[in-house]
């Protein structure tokens, strides 16, 4: 299980840090039930702990993975953060996902899993 955060690429290199403490903040305000997204944040945090922070790309880029992470189809836990220092900007979308999504096999998964799983391959590390 892992996370993975997809910060906006004009931040610095301490900002792709901060921005996705910020998101990941965020989901463990968002998940406070006994929903299934609940339980994955807090597997994640006591037994993987493994952040992967992504480039993202510019604004519009990382609007679209926020649309993605969205969709009702969505099961997945996932978070954003506007930083409010910047005009509100979205400079994080995070999302936690289990081992299964990054060494999928497409015939595996429906649609959404798919758009995921094909982002988590094609973006790059932040620098």
């Amino acid at each position: 299980m892992r996370a993975y955060f997809f910060t906006n690429m004009y931040l610095s290199s301490i900002q792709h840090g901060i921005q996705s403490l910020h998101c990941l903040q965020e989901m463990n305000n968002k998940y406070t039930g006994n929903d299934s997204q609940s339980t994955a944040l807090a597997v994640w945090a006591s037994e993987y702990k493994t952040a992967i922070v992504l480039n993202g790309g510019t604004s519009d880029q990382v609007s679209s993975i926020l649309k993605l992470f969205q969709n009702s189809a969505n099961t997945f836990a996932w978070g954003y953060f506007r930083e409010p220092s910047m005009e509100n900007m979205l400079t994080c979308v995070g999302i936690i996902v289990p081992d299964t999504m990054y060494t999928y096999d497409r015939n595996d998964y429906g649609t959404i899993e798919n758009e995921i799983a094909t982002l988590l391959r094609t973006k790059r590390f932040t620098k």
